[in-house]
């Protein structure tokens, strides 16, 4: 599950697109092996941001994995994984490598 945050002016007319697009056929077949299980009712609420309450939008997808028969699974031997939390600044790094 993953949340849409948007603190646009028009931020509810542009969740609406997102959940329609979200619920198309379409989406299946960009989002392929995953599909979309459920899209919350867009909620409004407010939030600090540099010390002022800002009013943002938002909705919940959940997604599923669909697995077949023949769907091939590719093993990543080694890489490295980066977040960014845009809002305070903070990033964490991770490396990873197969047993």
């Amino acid at each position: 599950m993953f949340r849409i945050r948007l603190f646009s002016d028009n931020r509810t007319d542009t969740l609406k697109l997102f959940t329609v697009a979200l619920n198309t056929q379409f989406s299946a077949l960009e989002l392929s092996p995953l599909s979309v299980r459920k899209v919350s009712k867009i909620k409004t609420a407010k939030k600090l941001q540099e010390d002022q309450l800002e009013e943002h939008s938002h909705i919940k997808v959940t997604l599923i994995g669909l697995t077949t028969e023949k769907m091939l699974v590719d093993v990543i031997e080694e890489g490295r994984v980066i977040v960014t939390e845009a809002t305070r600044g903070i990033t964490s790094e991770a490396n990873y490598k197969r047993d």
